[in-house]
């Protein structure tokens, strides 16, 4: 199958008809390739006539919508509707921050990608850091208790 390169470089093409190149995105046509023609291959035209061409601009894309602060669950859900292939990882919460809210995206929002494109979201857990337990140097809230020293005349 022709290229649009082969088919806009080709000086006999040029020369013989008028050639109007309209550009689509595809599924399934590999980029710069023709995905349809106005005339029928080996059908007889006259010298100039029009010819319509349909070149693939490669995969569709869509625009990366901000989920950054969403929870998790309606940002897969919107993600996904617009072809995104969403995954998770969860971040330890210190408790200062909603469960389950996305904190960081793996790719740019506002950029376009292809759909299918994977992209992971982080998320909070529910489950708050641990606290350290104090080490024997520092004071605890607890009442002092009593200690009993030998002394030695």
């Amino acid at each position: 199958s022709l290229t649009y390169k082969d088919i806009s470089n080709n000086l006999t093409f040029q020369r013989n008809y008028k050639l109007e190149f309209e550009f689509e995105a595809s599924e399934t046509v590999p980029e710069n390739a023709v995905i349809s023609q106005s005339v029928a291959a080996g059908e007889m035209v006259q010298q100039g006539s029009v010819i319509k061409i349909v070149i693939s601009s490669g995969k569709p894309t869509v625009a990366l919508k901000d989920v950054v602060g969403m929870d998790y669950d309606d940002a897969n859900e919107l993600l996904s509707a617009d072809g995104f292939r969403v995954q998770k990882i969860e971040q330890q919460n210190d408790g200062t921050h909603t469960a389950n809210q996305v904190s960081a995206m793996s790719l740019v929002a506002g950029l376009s990608f292809e759909k299918g494109t994977s992209v992971t979201l982080t998320v909070w857990d529910d489950t708050p850091a641990p606290t350290e337990a104090p080490s024997q140097d520092e004071p605890t809230s607890e009442a002092p208790t009593e200690q009993a020293y030998d002394l030695i005349p």
